[in-house]
């Protein structure tokens, strides 16, 4: 019988923990968000390793505003022309910055956190339907940073997790074959939920067992 690399130990959801509070915001204030958000819409496609260095680039000009952002979308343009699918992300956080000042969304994330984050599906939801750049894969992420541990971004290590499972599900190449839509996204969080109650932990840090165990993450710790 083929073992299966996907075999999750207690120190994989040690690293898990650790990778969660590692990205986790603090404190959960609107200016900090606004960075949380940025860090999601540039993860998209990209490895750990890649978007930690786009990350620090925007940071490093200042670029941690959506007033900072929108002013000085040259600069955007020059840190981007490093990622992947440049265009489409320049479009992305352009839109992203342009919108935050003027939603009441980040504020009701804050207000459902500081009572207990009874809302965390609606407002994810909410997010990957209204935050411009997200999609529920980055507001996934985005909730997570946020403090909540329930909701899965069902990344690509999540979806060859699951294919290696006996799952039915594609695996994105980022060219011909995309992150998965809505209907099939909530399908594959809920899988990865029932899965997660077998280790008695909630499902984001689940997902994250599965993520830090296969991707660049182990490496950049040892540097």
């Amino acid at each position: 019988m083929r073992k299966s690399k996907w075999k999750l130990t207690k120190k994989d959801f040690e690293n898990a923990r650790i990778s969660f509070e590692q990205e986790r915001i603090r404190p959960l204030n609107l200016r900090n968000m606004f960075i949380g958000g940025r860090y999601c819409i540039l993860s998209a496609a990209d490895s750990y390793t890649k978007l930690k260095i786009l990350d620090k680039d925007f940071t490093d000009r200042g670029l941690d505003t959506p007033i900072s952002i929108t002013r000085n979308e040259e600069d955007v343009r020059e840190v981007l022309a490093k990622a992947r699918f440049p265009n489409t992300k320049i479009e992305r956080i352009m839109k992203f910055a342009r919108w935050w000042p003027y939603s009441e969304l980040p504020r009701e994330i804050i207000s459902d956190a500081r009572r207990g984050r009874k809302q965390e599906f609606e407002l994810r939801n909410q997010v990957a339907e209204e935050v411009p750049g997200m999609g529920y894969k980055c507001a996934s992420l985005f909730m997570g940073m946020c403090g909540y541990r329930n909701v899965v971004s069902v990344d690509l290590w999540i979806l060859r997790f699951l294919r290696d499972k006996g799952y039915d599900v594609e695996v994105p190449d980022f060219e011909t074959i995309g992150g998965a839509r809505r209907k099939e996204f909530l399908e594959y969080e809920a899988l990865v939920a029932r899965r997660a109650q077998r280790y008695d932990v909630p499902a984001g840090i689940f997902q994250r067992a599965v993520w830090t165990k296969r991707s660049y993450w182990n490496r950049e710790q040892r540097k």
